[in-house]
């Protein structure tokens, strides 16, 4: 259950002035936009918004545990937790550049309060600081790419969510040529392909040979970790291109940590075998 709470015309600037998206506004243009917005209280396992309503409006939480989670493929993904007060969520569906559709819906675990601020006041927000434009706009970026990747890749979505509590990730950019990793290289990562293509290359003979195209969603450097043996072929950009990196120890650890992931890689070793190892990259 989501209910206005009593506690509605409390002053909520200073809750607000503590959040990223507003602290470029002047302590009077916090006051102007928090006066527009009421405080909620959600119970817990009730859902704050569903994935495909239209969105009006956006929220500050203050105390409590938020889960966004979304249906892939008839799966529920669960792809972050909020538990920082001040954290801000919901924001995309407002945006001029959106259609206006929740993409993801949000539960509260326990039991919840939130800052609800309606379209008008963050609109409003925007005109008043560039910066509170700019900051969504790069959130809304790095939004949609993560949500592309969690419903190409199976292994990132599997991970997503870990990798947002523990930071088991870091994101690397490799320009066209750049090699990534070379054939005969100990394994020491595995690479989900965020944008961009890349090229498996093996030399026979002196010669190099394009064994396979990989793209946004694929995964390499997996079998090679899971065989504990070199790759067997060298991983080069065939154009810019951006990967999410999980280094050695910080897979394993999550491969011991998350079911699901243990399943999947299960998964990807059976197929290797069947194919006498010709499989050398998963779509995910």
């Amino acid at each position: 259950m989501v209910e206005q709470t009593s506690l509605a015309k409390l002053d909520l600037s200073p809750i607000l002035a503590r959040c990223e998206l507003f602290i470029s506004l002047s302590h009077a243009e916090v006051e102007l936009i928090a006066a527009g917005c009421e405080l909620r209280t959600i119970t817990a396992g009730s859902v704050l918004l569903a994935e495909g309503d239209t969105g009006d409006e956006m929220y500050v939480l203050i105390d409590g545990v938020l889960e966004v989670f979304k249906q892939i493929n008839s799966e529920e993904v669960v792809l972050q937790r909020l538990d920082d007060s001040g954290a801000h969520i919901g924001e995309r569906a407002l945006l001029d550049s959106s259609d206006g559709i929740r993409r993801a819906s949000i539960r509260s675990l326990i039991d919840s309060t939130v800052i609800a601020i309606p379209k008008a006041m963050l609109l409003q927000a925007m005109q008043l600081s560039p910066a509170v434009k700019e900051h969504m706009d790069a959130l809304h970026h790095r939004q949609m790419k993560q949500l592309s990747l969690v419903e190409r890749s199976t292994m990132y979505r599997t991970l997503a969510l870990f990798d947002q509590e523990h930071g088991w990730s870091r994101e690397e950019h490799f320009e066209p040529g750049q090699v990534i990793v070379a054939e005969g290289d100990p394994p020491s990562a595995v690479f989900v392909i965020r944008s961009g293509s890349v090229k498996r290359i093996r030399v026979d003979d002196g010669e190099e040979i394009i064994i396979s195209m990989l793209h946004e969603g694929q995964t390499f450097g997996g079998l090679a970790m899971l065989e504990g043996r070199p790759h067997t072929a060298a991983a080069v950009a065939a154009s810019a291109v951006e990967l999410v990196t999980f280094d050695r120890e910080k897979f394993m650890q999550a491969t011991a940590t998350i079911p699901a992931l243990h399943e999947y890689l299960g998964t990807v070793k059976r197929v290797y075998a069947m194919s006498g190892g010709l499989v050398t990259a998963f779509d995910g």
